[in-house]
């Protein structure tokens, strides 16, 4: 949703830092800005489902989204009010996920001093990243009271930032980890997940799960749409392994501000004249 103020925001954040404002200060004002702008809509929502005897089952502080639960008659009667600009179903999304730095060649990176220092990264999944291992370290945790921990969230959390030396180094050994373990794959808890990690000040949000809707954009795509360009924040999405099924890009890969990224055979060695797109990995372009 496009709205006069809110596109002002970003403009805003870059003459806080031209004044001398700190950026990561910058963009905490900017936040601040976002959420009362969207608390005058999902306020709004909120009193509308309320008056029609709907529950308010989740509204978000950072995007114009509200979820309830309704019947057929009164998804009818939703799509009439001026205040609703589209209705979704709500999707219980699935992970999808081995490279290597070499291959990357990021270890030229490396040899530049560019290890990604300090900068926050979260990896966004239902289950948590494992913390119990010196070359993995994770800064907070969206849950800390069910930790959650799974396999897939740590692995994609080592290739981002693991710790070892040589061998299993991840692609940014310096960034600060922050495991958004949202405890389920439906959608609703994956954005709370996610407007925490913002919260904390991550810059960069990885997203290693998918659902396939044939290449319709769902709430999910249009939330972390917004987030990149309303919140200034980099979602990395995985396109999906549907490349011998459908063929199409995995929700939440579908917005114009999310990198989706397609997975390959490296064939185990670092030589790129090997290299070739798995045939597993989604394609289409949304």
């Amino acid at each position: 949703v496009s709205d006069p103020e809110l596109d002002q925001v970003r403009g805003r954040i870059n003459e806080w830092v031209a004044g001398g404002m700190k950026e990561a200060d910058a963009k905490v004002e900017g936040r601040k800005m976002v959420r009362d702008i969207n608390s005058r809509s999902t306020g709004a929502a909120g009193a509308m489902l309320t008056a029609r005897g709907l529950e308010v089952v989740y509204a978000d502080e950072l995007a114009p989204l509200v979820f309830t639960y309704a019947d057929a008659a009164e998804i009818a009667a939703l799509a009439e009010e001026p205040i609703v600009a589209e209705l979704f179903a709500s999707i219980t999304y699935k992970p999808e996920i081995q490279d290597q730095v070499q291959t990357h060649r990021w270890d030229r990176i490396f040899n530049f001093g560019v290890p990604g220092k300090d900068i926050k990264v979260a990896v966004v999944e239902d289950d948590g990243v494992a913390n119990n291992h010196s070359d993995l370290a994770v800064a907070a945790y969206y849950d800390p009271g069910s930790l959650n921990v799974g396999s897939h969230a740590t692995a994609v959390a080592s290739m981002l930032c693991g710790r070892d030396a040589s061998t299993y180094r991840g692609h940014a050994p310096g960034a600060l980890l922050y495991s958004g373990n949202s405890q389920t794959y439906n959608d609703a808890d994956l954005i709370a997940a996610t407007n925490w990690a913002i919260n904390q000040g991550c810059e960069v949000i990885n997203m290693s799960f998918g659902f396939d809707v044939a290449g319709v954009i769902q709430a999910l795509d249009r939330y972390v749409d917004y987030q990149g360009r309303y919140n200034s924040t980099t979602i990395v999405k995985s396109c999906g392994n549907e490349g011998n099924g459908s063929g199409y890009i995995t929700s939440p890969g579908l917005g114009w501000n999310v990198l989706s990224v397609g997975n390959f055979n490296e064939n185990s060695d670092s030589d790129w004249d090997n290299d070739a797109m798995n045939s597993g990995s989604s394609y289409i372009d949304p």
